[in-house]
């Protein structure tokens, strides 16, 4: 099977693009293991995106859009929290 140049270099940004976003992920999933059980619900939905994103997902098909609200919301609140709990003496 022939395929152009074109669309090599397509494929290959795109598994760029998709392993720089399971790093970021895997990183964070380093962090969040050291933290309590007050990370679970963060922890599941970073886990069920991975899986979603291994098996072909895309972010913006309807499942994809739903992870991502879901995650960023959390990923979000975590991170509000984590500060707070820094800036405390």
């Amino acid at each position: 099977m022939l395929v152009s140049k074109r669309t090599r270099v397509h494929l290959q940004a795109e598994c760029d693009k998709a392993a720089g976003g399971l790093a970021v992920a895997e990183a964070l999933r380093a962090f969040l293991m050291g933290r309590t059980a007050d990370t679970e619900p963060l922890w599941a939905s970073l886990e069920a995106l991975l899986v979603w994103r291994q098996r072909g997902g895309h972010i913006d098909d309807a499942v994809g859009q739903m992870l991502e609200k879901r995650t960023k919301g959390q990923i979000l609140e975590f991170f509000q929290e984590l500060l707070q709990d820094l800036s405390m003496p």
